[in-house]
């Protein structure tokens, strides 16, 4: 016997389009977290010698010899050869006697820079995203060379002998160019785009690319030593320290290799089904190797064996590189906070939110640490002790500068500017009036 007709309850028109529009949107929803995920989940890694898709240099060509820059050379030191200053990405400036910043001594504008310029014998190597590489005479504001060596950069110069080493994001090549002339000596073109600044230890110019490869180059030929191809895109610059070469990837694993044979020494993965990323560069000092990933979790790893030492985790997107520092790691996220944590437990010691996304790394210069914000546009000094903000000006948005015992060169977007301090002026006199520009575009605070 049938039931009757209303033996069944009926639900309103809406409720059931309603009910199987949810239902609809949550297979869609899985069947996207899915594809992220297998997207995401790392390929293989191994040492790539076939080099699909990469134009080797044939010949390579031979640097000026004789001064480097035409004018005496600065007694400014000490040179800031690379991203980072040292081959760990530390960041660290902590023995440059400086508080902060007192007088502009001069401003030049080189175009948008994503990264800082490197500095060595006077003279400013800096990168623009327009795809010009400078060398700028630093005692006298004055352009040695300006050379288009791209159409797109986001890195960092690095410095060796007579020879400066950039690397492409856009056509993706790493080149060797004469550091007098500003003449290229030989170009590699890697397989996809290289955001990664080179480094170069005993010979050998380490570079990764979003073709998955980590790059070793023969500093004078450009000829690939070796190279591995890791899991997912590389958008780090890899750091080099003790003849191990450190790295992490999109697909959230992180590497030690050989810096002689591109061999894994130790491997760790902190991403795949989850979806973390790592965009940060590791940091290395003191036996450890610090970095954080986009879904805001901080590692401290061994960096002998990449066991965790600690971890924590923040919230939002950390892209930043950490600076480390006589005892202390600061990492800054996209929202804007900064941290200071104790580099040996992992102990919050500060935290400041600036009131701009940060997506630059800071760095580390006497006792401040500098960030800039991308959204409002300005760069702040904080206390490495206690996180309070000492100094800020208007102008920055990605990484903040580099210094020497004399100066504080801040890149402020598309200005690169020269600042005293109190202690460099009480040591080297203050600035002529020629080149002094004034202290109007400082705006202090003071420490507590």
């Amino acid at each position: 016997m049938a039931p009757p007709r209303d033996a069944f309850p009926k639900f309103p028109k809406w409720l059931v389009i309603g009910t199987l529009v949810v239902f609809a949107g949550g297979w869609l929803v899985g069947i996207a977290a899915s594809y992220y995920a297998l997207r995401h989940e790392p390929k293989e890694s191994r040492l790539d010698t076939k080099l699909a898709g990469v134009d080797q240099p044939d010949a390579a060509k031979q640097p000026t010899t004789g001064a480097i820059a035409p004018s005496p050379a600065s007694t400014e030191t000490p040179c800031w050869n690379t991203y980072g200053r040292t081959s760990g990405r530390t960041s660290d400036g902590g023995n440059l006697d400086h508080g902060v910043p007192k007088m502009l001594t001069w401003q030049m504008r080189v175009g948008l820079m994503e990264f800082p310029p490197s500095y060595c014998d006077g003279v400013l190597y800096v990168n623009s995203q327009g795809g010009h590489t400078t060398a700028i005479d630093a005692a006298r504001k004055r352009v040695i060379w300006r050379r288009v060596t791209a159409k797109t950069y986001d890195s960092t110069p690095a410095i060796s002998g007579a020879r400066i080493f950039v690397a492409s994001y856009q056509p993706g090549d790493i080149q060797a160019l004469d550091r007098r002339t500003g003449r290229s000596l030989w170009k590699l073109r890697a397989g996809g785009g290289v955001e990664s600044s080179p480094v170069v230890v005993d010979g050998i110019v380490y570079a990764a690319s979003s073709d998955r490869r980590v790059y070793a180059l023969d500093e004078a030929t450009g000829r690939v030593v070796w190279a591995f191809r890791a899991g997912a895109a590389i958008k780090d610059s890899p750091s080099v320290v003790n003849g191990l070469v450190y790295f992490g990837d999109y697909a959230g694993e992180v590497f030690a290799l050989h810096a002689k044979t591109g061999k894994v020494k130790w491997k760790r993965s902190f991403g795949g089904i989850r979806g973390d990323r790592i965009y940060s560069s590791v940091a290395v000092e003191g036996g450890r190797a610090y970095f954080g990933t986009v879904r805001g979790k901080l590692y401290a790893l061994r960096a002998a064996t990449g066991s965790t030492v600690w971890e924590e985790s923040i919230a939002g997107y950390v892209y930043a590189t950490p600076a480390v520092s006589g005892g202390t790691v600061v990492f800054a996220n996209y929202p804007g906070s900064v941290y200071g944590f104790d580099s040996r437990t992992g102990r919050r010691l500060w935290s400041r939110n600036v009131g701009g996304s940060i997506s630059g790394s800071p760095t580390i210069i006497g006792k401040l640490a500098y960030v800039s914000t991308l959204s409002t546009k300005r760069t702040f000094a904080l206390s490495l002790k206690t996180g309070r903000i000492g100094w800020q000006t208007k102008g920055g948005k990605y990484v903040t500068g580099i210094a020497t015992d004399r100066a504080i060169y801040l890149s402020l977007g598309s200005v690169l500017s020269r600042w005293t301090t109190a202690s460099s002026e009480a040591r080297y006199g203050r600035p002529g009036s020629r080149n002094r520009v004034g202290a109007a575009a400082a705006e202090k605070t003071a420490f507590g």
